[in-house]
């Protein structure tokens, strides 16, 4: 089985997992479903935001494709992530730990497809994303985690009913093998978390008009924020808020390899916004639009207003947009 990663981008924009194609808690604000102005198709305002995104910041999402590397198949989307600044991700005010902190950006969660949960792609995705954010400048990446209800009278009980021992009362019923089996495997099961997903299901399986939105919003659990070194910056008993430090020239991610990144990236270079600043510094396929500052022969900063005719690339882009 073979893992390749790769940018999201505005001609592989519909490359995205399922569920991820469809999910808008965190690019749009809430009940924006019930608005006027909302389309009433999920999947095409995720394409609407997206394109917006990746015009105005640059790449914010990467896509693990799983394959078996087998002649005549295609790699499948098997999980996506996306990250941008914090007015880009307004679903953030749904949640009690919100905002985020103004020099960071925000990472809301991966989707990742039931049959792979077992890859570990989440993980593979997230180190992507903090690698991405150092190559740009971000000083941290925050992200909000879902504290999952551990029944500890279950596991209580589950225990001591499990394992007879030699002290127990020999008139007291012991159980079978195969009622070891079953209650040791029910012990265990709480212990064990698919991916760090304990108790996560999606939407469309647990949607209800009375139930809050945070129940069934896309979010990573804190095991997998703190297996990746993020830590607690504001605490809930449900929702808390993680950061990751971004440390400059210490940061594990600063010998990423230019021509890695390219393999990723892709030989585009979009615009990308350093430190999360509102104005993107343009380049490659945005390359012909209004370029601020740049840099002359003498390696001087420059001033140019010279706005250029639009690409073909940017004429599709509109076109998906508005058409």
């Amino acid at each position: 089985m073979e893992v390749h990663i790769k940018a999201i981008t505005p001609q592989c924009s519909e490359d995205l997992e399922p569920s991820a194609a469809a999910s808008t808690f965190w690019a749009l604000p809430p009940g924006y479903e019930n608005q006027s102005s909302s389309s009433k198709d999920p999947v095409f305002d995720k394409q609407v935001w997206l394109q917006n995104v990746l015009l105005e910041w640059g790449i914010c999402g990467y896509t693990a494709f799983v394959g078996t590397g087998d002649a005549g198949t295609r790699p499948v989307p098997a999980a996506t992530v996306f990250f941008a600044p914090a007015r880009y991700m307004q679903g953030i005010a749904n949640l009690p730990t919100a905002p985020i902190s103004p020099d960071a950006i925000l990472l809301s969660t991966v989707h990742v497809a039931v049959p792979y949960m077992g890859l570990y792609l989440e993980h593979q995705l997230i180190d992507t994303v903090l690698t991405e954010a150092h190559r740009r400048g971000v000083k941290a990446v925050e992200a909000f985690a879902r504290v999952e209800d551990f029944d500890e009278e279950l596991a209580r009980q589950l225990s001591e009913a499990s394992w007879p021992t030699a002290q127990e009362d020999p008139e007291e019923p012991k159980w079978s093998p195969e009622e070891q089996n079953r209650r040791y495997s029910a012990l265990e099961s709480l212990n064990y978390v698919p991916e760090s997903y304990r108790g996560w299901k999606t939407a469309a399986e647990t949607h209800g008009i009375d139930e809050d939105i945070l129940d069934s919003a896309p979010m990573l659990s804190e095991d997998i924020l703190e297996a990746e070194g993020f830590k607690v910056v504001k605490h809930h008993r449900h929702f808390p808020r993680y950061r990751f430090e971004i440390s400059g020239s210490h940061s594990l991610f600063g010998d990423f390899a230019e021509e890695d990144h390219a393999q990723v990236n892709g030989p585009e270079k979009l615009s990308t916004v350093i430190g999360g600043n509102r104005t993107p510094k343009a380049s490659g396929v945005l390359g012909s639009l209004e370029t601020p500052e740049t840099f002359g022969t003498t390696g001087q900063r420059e001033t140019s207003n010279r706005v250029s005719a639009p690409s073909p690339v940017q004429n599709l882009l509109v076109r998906k947009l508005f058409l």
